[in-house]
């Protein structure tokens, strides 16, 4: 009896036990079933599409693909079980959508696509309810895919600002696939602009400016290959400050300090005469000494960002304007020329260089040369 108690007690324990195990412990759960990754379709079959034979891989010898502008042809996607309608192709590189390629109704065939970045491409065919997707590996093999500029001083120092009239030097370095190519191959030509080919490093002067503003210039690699009418190119651009010192006013042949500013015009003119303002000549003067000739205005709008004006007050005006030849003229038949206000009697008249600022809208600014005003008798 004694033993019976006691196996119902030993029993009764190891239920207890359990019970605690379940209620205060850890069980160990079956762990979630990890589901293998949805593999592509296997409908499509690109063994017959034009991959460049010349296209190579070395990390993987093995791997098809196409070289930098190359095109795909998509009349060359086949499929195992074919489509109930033409697929439609998109073209997705870096993870966006560039391009959407599809056969037009009544059309037999699809238009190519030009890879113009080298890199892995996705490409989907929706053919009515069914994606099925592929990818295209584009490499350059060679063909320069990347460029890079910079600009040194005369003593090697890199520059982010160049001055006019001062000589530098253009650096370009031109990559493909990361690779750097020091010099041009067959497969292309290289190019400065204003420089001979091959260049890498070329000598430059900066174009004397009257204004501040920015230097412009352009490195380009041409591609040679039979089938390429491509080149990859890029644009240089650094801030220049101008080297203006004056510009010089010259009427007829007298120049500069020379000019008499005290003269006399007639109002009217004869057939055979010239405006007076056609007399009238202007040049920029920069502080290397050289100099080059401002357009003067005339007659009508403006026509050119840099010109120089004449402004006239004449007697009994209260402010000066813009000279205008075209003002002078009538409307009469014959035509009466004459190039000042008969009854004025007298004007001043002053010169502005002109120029469209695009800090202000490129509205039309006009800064006075200097301080001399012609005293002009009206005769």
């Amino acid at each position: 009896m004694s033993k019976r108690i006691l196996f119902i007690f030993t029993l009764l324990l190891c239920t207890v036990a359990l019970c605690a195990c379940n209620l205060f412990g850890t069980t160990d759960l079956p762990e979630e079933e990890v589901l293998p990754p949805v593999e592509k379709s296997p409908n499509v079959n690109l063994s017959h599409l034009n991959y460049n034979k010349d296209y190579y891989n070395p990390q993987a010898p093995d791997e098809k693909g196409f070289i930098l502008f190359d095109s795909i042809d998509f009349n060359r996607v086949a499929f195992f079980v074919k489509p109930k309608r033409p697929p439609i192709f998109s073209i997705i590189y870096d993870g966006k959508l560039i391009k959407t390629i599809e056969k037009h109704p009544g059309g037999t065939e699809y238009s190519s696509y030009k890879f113009r970045n080298p890199g892995k491409y996705i490409i989907e065919a929706k053919a009515s309810a069914d994606i099925f997707e592929f990818e295209v590996n584009v490499r350059s093999c060679g063909i320069p895919d990347q460029i890079s500029t910079y600009v040194k001083d005369l003593l090697g120092n890199k520059v982010t600002e160049i001055e006019a009239g001062q000589q530098y030097k253009l650096y370009a370095k031109v990559y493909s696939d990361g690779d750097l190519l020091p010099k041009d191959t067959p497969l292309f030509d290289s190019y400065w602009q204003n420089g001979e080919k091959g260049e890498r490093e070329h000598i430059f002067t900066a174009p004397n400016r009257i204004k501040d503003g920015d230097y412009v210039s352009s490195f380009t690699c041409f591609c040679l290959k039979p089938s390429f009418t491509e080149k990859v190119s890029a644009v240089l651009n650094i801030p220049i400050s101008n080297n203006f010192d004056h510009i010089e006013v010259q009427y007829g042949t007298q120049l500069g300090e020379h000019i008499d500013y005290n003269i006399s015009l007639p109002a009217y003119l004869h057939p055979e005469l010239d405006i007076f303002i056609d007399e009238v000549s202007a040049r920029c003067i920069f502080t290397n000494g050289e100099s080059e000739n401002i357009s003067m205005y005339r007659r009508g709008l403006p026509q050119t960002d840099s010109y120089v004006a004449a402004f006239i007050k004449e007697k009994n005006k209260n402010e000066f304007e813009i000279y205008n030849a075209n003002n002078y003229i009538t409307d009469t038949v014959p035509p009466i020329r004459y190039q000042l206000t008969p009854t004025a009697g007298s004007a001043e008249l002053y010169f502005a260089y002109c120029y469209r600022s695009k800090y202000t809208d490129r509205k039309t600014i006009y800064e006075r040369i200097d301080d001399i005003v012609f005293d002009i008798t009206i005769i």
